[in-house]
This record gives structure tokens, C-alpha cells and sequence, in this order.
């Protein structure tokens, strides 16, 4: 079994399957860093507003959110913000919070869950940018992230959550994957945390595992 843990780069693991790594990262910009969550005093996570404020958003960088949207230009230095107008039509990325999940998985434990989709206005790709949120010490903590190339289906369980994305064999082309990947998250009380229980790689038109 594989933790849901703090092992996971916090810039996200692109779970693209046999595409590559390389070929994933040839659509991400290069936006400016982003600051620590550290800096966002937290004593319970379901009061944070990030749908209106500050969101580190990996190698994106840090944006801030209006209604739920933001906007990023690829053409920043590294002093500068990577906000831009969402309705200039210069932007080259549009985010956007599509879910807001509160997670209990046992008493006196409270997560969030959110997914952020990540669309490039200007160029190929998109994503969806899973980011698990609690309040450690008084500060807001990541404790995962992940990135799915074109999105990824959330279901929620009894006692975790289940995610399917698509999955990329060398010969499928950018737009279609011919394959999904299924993953099933338990919770762990022993180790206060999710783990993967089970995953599998599916032709897209299965129904069952």
C-alpha cells in the first residue's frame, strides 16, 4: 500500500501513466514560486476562504482568487505576480475551484479537499490539481497534491474517496488517452492519513475491476 502522504512533491505529480514525465512538463509554465501556506495562520480549515485569496498553486505559482477563478500569464519575471485580468484576453492560463470538499475522516480530524482546473488558454493542456489541506500548528498545511492531465473524477466513499483519470499508452495521441487509471484512498487511523489501496489500469470502455 502507498501512503497518501508529505512524500509527494508538493508540485505536483503529473499522472500522465506512459506518456513520460517529460512530456507532461513541456505544457506547464513557469510561473513565479509561490510563498509557503506556513504564512496563512489556520486554527480550523473549514473557515479558509480559497475561493477568495491567496492559492499556491505548485509550479504555477501564487494567484489570487476571485469568486473561485484566476487568471496567469506565462510572461513574468521572477519578481513579478502572475495574476493577470481574467477578460484582458491575455492570459495564457485560467484557473479555476470546480470542488470544495470538507474531508472528517475521524473525530477531532478535519481536511479540505480541493480541485482546481487548470486550463491553457493559449496553448495544449489542461489539468486538474487535486490539494489537500489541514490546519497543523496553527498554519495551513498541504499534506498532498497532485496533478491529472484533462481532470480527474472525484467519488467519495464511506471511509475515503476513489479518483479515475485518464491514462496515456505511447501510441495514443495528446487529446485521448486509450486507457483510465482507478485508485482507491482508505483512511489510515494508524498512520492519520489516506492510503492507496488499490489502482489499476482499465480500457476506457470497462465498467468493473
Amino acid at each position: 500500500m502507498k501512503p497518501l502522504g508529505k512524500q509527494h512533491n508538493v508540485n505536483g505529480i503529473l499522472a500522465c501513466g506512459a506518456i513520460g514525465i517529460a512530456f507532461c512538463c513541456c505544457f506547464l509554465p513557469q510561473f513565479v514560486r509561490a510563498q509557503p501556506e506556513s504564512q496563512i495562520v489556520c486554527n480550523d480549515v473549514s473557515r479558509i476562504d480559497f475561493s477568495n485569496g491567496p492559492l499556491n498553486l505548485g509550479g504555477f505559482g501564487l494567484f489570487t482568487f476571485t469568486n473561485g477563478k484566476a487568471c496567469g500569464s506565462e510572461a513574468v519575471s521572477s519578481q513579478q505576480d502572475s495574476n493577470c485580468d481574467c477578460t484582458s484576453g491575455k492570459c495564457d492560463w485560467r484557473m479555476q475551484i470546480v470542488r470544495d470538499t470538507p474531508l472528517s475522516p475521524e473525530p477531532g480530524i478535519s481536511l479540505r479537499l480541493l480541485d482546481v482546473y487548470e486550463e491553457h488558454l493559449t496553448g495544449s493542456g489542461a489539468w486538474g490539481h487535486l490539494i489537500l489541506f489541514e490546519c497543523q500548528n496553527g498554519q495551513l498545511a498541504r499534506i498532498w497534491d497532485r496533478r491529472f492531465m484533462y481532470g480527474v473524477k472525484f467519488t467519495r466513499k464511506r471511509n475515503g474517496f476513489d479518483l479515475e483519470s485518464g491514462y496515456w499508452l505511447p501510441n495514443d495521441p495528446h487529446c485521448c488517452p486509450s486507457r483510465r487509471q482507478t485508485e482507491e484512498f482508505r483512511w489510515s487511523h494508524e498512520k492519520r492519513r489516506y492510503i492507496r489501496t488499490y489502482t489499476a489500469i482499465l480500457k476506457r470502455d470497462a465498467q468493473t475491476h
